[in-house]
């Protein structure tokens, strides 16, 4: 779901002796790991297993995961592992935390934008009017580990999977004394200390209009995850239709943002706060940040190319040539 430029920074540590890259393609992307590590440590390995043990529990569409069997489940009832329902807690606080501007039931409407199967399309208005119909999070049931859905509803978990995927590879290498890494799961960021030169992380943000970055800031210790409208997205007639979808409509958002990003500790609340506050736009998830998570920093991308950025990221961000940059209070 989410879009990073980073290779500036991969480019400028993958030739430091001990930095050990791993990359591969998981959960729809390419992901690639810098670890500082012995040759020998296997840390490329596990986070290859803890990869392919996300895509079976979360993946939507692979008939094998445990979520896709939540999904075809015959009963209303389903007796999840403690893992998946220890996912679907946090992401329905999540919701309720957002007033549903994320939104894990929203599967359907994806669907019939042909945004899961690659079948890109305009749905037609009956089409469309049934998903929305099947959408409303609110009725979902968790008690325990048992999962209760509406007949015809239908989870996605796209917006929190890869920074579930990434929490448990940051405890791994914490666990094995990894003192320095920088994770890149397609997009998704996170800095793991400092570089071996004692630098922080730099990382980029991709300017949504071109090539390019339009601002870059230090990381450490930290997510750093982006929904943006270039992320996946189709045009028809002339019109360009996002993936990022508006649950009251169930048409691609539209506010005047191009991209929102989310830089926080827990990679999994920074991965669905992005799309969250994307749904809200500017000023409402500026004041929703202020009141839940001062300590998250954020970077809005607007329609005009405007960048606008959180105070406390006000002596570590650097804009690019020519990007016109405002601080939000």
């Amino acid at each position: 779901m989410t879009a990073l430029l980073a290779s500036l920074l991969l480019a400028g540590c993958a030739q430091e002796e001990g930095y050990q890259e791993t990359s591969f393609y998981a959960m729809d992307t390419v992901m690639r790991f810098q670890i500082l590590a012995p040759q020998d440590s296997g840390m490329g390995d596990r986070m290859r297993e803890e990869a392919d043990q996300a895509s079976q529990l979360l993946s939507a569409v692979d008939p094998e995961s445990e979520l896709y069997r939540l999904n075809h489940r015959e009963e209303e009832s389903f007796e999840a592992s403690p893992e998946l329902a220890e996912v679907l807690s946090r992401c329905l606080q999540l919701c309720r935390e957002t007033g549903g501007a994320l939104n894990i039931a929203l599967y359907p409407v994806t669907q019939a934008w042909g945004f899961t199967s690659k079948d890109y399309h305009v749905p037609d208005p009956a089409t469309l009017a049934d998903a929305m119909g099947k959408i409303q999070w609110e009725e979902i049931g968790l008690e325990g580990n048992l999962v209760t859905l509406p007949a015809q509803m239908e989870l996605d978990l796209g917006s929190v999977g890869k920074g579930w995927l990434t929490n448990r590879c940051v405890d791994i290498l914490e666990e094995n004394q990894v003192k320095s890494a920088l994770l890149d799961l397609g997009g998704n960021i996170y800095a793991l200390g400092r570089k071996e030169d004692g630098n922080s992380w730099r990382i980029g943000i991709q300017d949504p209009f071109g090539e390019g970055i339009v601002c870059s800031f230090t990381a450490e210790d930290e997510a750093v995850v982006t929904s943006g409208t270039y992320q996946r997205y189709f045009e028809k007639d002339g019109k360009r239709y996002h993936h990022i979808l508006d649950s009251e409509t169930g048409y691609p958002v539209e506010n005047g943002l191009e991209s929102v990003t989310v830089i926080l500790k827990d990679a999994f609340v920074a991965d669905a706060l992005s799309t969250a506050c994307f749904v809200m736009g500017l000023e409402d998830s500026a004041a929703f940040r202020r009141e839940h998570y001062p300590e998250a920093a954020m970077v809005w991308v607007t329609s005009q190319g405007q960048v606008y950025y959180t105070e406390n990221l006000e002596n570590r961000i650097q804009l690019a040539d020519g990007v016109e940059g405002h601080l939000v209070e």
